[in-house]
């Protein structure tokens, strides 16, 4: 942006000491020992794992209070692209039909709907911070911040995860094979999970976070349990789906490894808020504790 390097402008790309400029390296397919389905394309699911950046960059923009600047994030995108000339944004995957089988899905959406609200609405409110509706009017952009990013992490992007793993296993039952599935991962992992020594933003990074402040991470993987855990359930029912048989066993196998992710997941919001519960006990006044604390256990009230 500031001119043009030297080395590339040399000739055939040969740098001063006639080396030749590196060029990016593919990324890896394999995500923590979890592979790529051959039958999606793998240009796809990287797109969609990128995911958590568009989060990242959501918040970091509602905590500087730049409202208008993240919703223009949430509802375009920024990151992820479904094709090359069009952007994939987190609204456009809240706005997928919940699934009839994804009862996490239905729960919430009875829920916010008592409310008078959507889920889309309710992530609007804690982006600008008292929009129509008047909620956070009070709320500081560090709490709204933590509203925000919890909504996604363990609401949305939940929601849309499991949607596209039961697409997956109705393509099964159907006889066909599975497109969705290795989405729903991508939802659930984001770019970052690739290796436990990278700092995600998604909802394995919680419970990472846990196992490292506690001590109690695995001593092979440096990673928390229950992140291993989810990884061999993703990949469990991703070889069922891809072993079509003629009894649909694959597809039973897969159904039984989504039952296993949403226990999971749960279990990750509720150490969650236990944690905050405690902290929140110890200091009634700590503004940052009390958005988390509230966050965590209304999710999972």
């Amino acid at each position: 942006m500031v001119g043009t390097s030297n080395i590339l402008s040399s000739d055939n790309g040969m740098d001063a000491d006639g080396g030749m400029w590196p060029t990016c390296a593919d990324p890896t397919a394999d995500f923590d020992g979890y592979a790529i389905s051959e039958n999606v394309d793998r240009d796809t699911f990287l797109e969609y794992a990128k995911v958590d950046l568009d989060v990242r960059t959501i918040v970091a923009l509602v905590e500087m209070d730049a409202g208008d600047a993240a919703y223009d994030v949430y509802r375009w995108g920024r990151n992820m692209r479904v094709e090359s000339t069009r952007n994939a944004a987190l609204m456009d995957l809240e706005s997928e039909p919940n699934h009839s089988n994804n009862d996490v899905g239905t729960t919430y959406a009875s829920f916010f709907d008592q409310q008078s609200m959507t889920i889309g609405e309710h992530i609007r409110e804690s982006i600008m911070g008292g929009g129509l509706l008047g909620l956070y009017v009070d709320a500081t952009p560090g709490q709204r911040k933590i509203i925000t990013e919890w909504t996604f992490l363990a609401i949305s992007l939940q929601i849309h995860a499991l949607n596209a793993m039961y697409e997956a296993i109705d393509s099964c039952n159907a006889g066909a094979q599975e497109t969705t599935w290795d989405r729903g991962v991508a939802a659930l992992s984001g770019w970052a999970e690739e290796a436990a020594d990278t700092d995600g933003l998604l909802i394995m990074e919680v419970e990472r976070f846990f196992c490292r402040a506690n001590d109690s991470c695995d001593t092979y993987t440096s990673d928390s349990t229950i992140n291993g855990l989810m990884w061999d359930a993703m990949t469990t029912g991703k070889n069922g789906l891809a072993n079509l048989s003629g009894d649909m066993s694959g597809c039973s196998i897969a159904e039984t490894s989504v039952a296993s992710i949403k226990k999971l997941v749960l279990t990750i919001l509720v150490d969650a808020a236990a944690t905050f519960a405690d902290l929140i006990a110890q200091d009634t006044t700590n503004a940052i504790n009390l958005a988390h604390g509230c966050e965590f256990i209304y999710r999972i009230m």
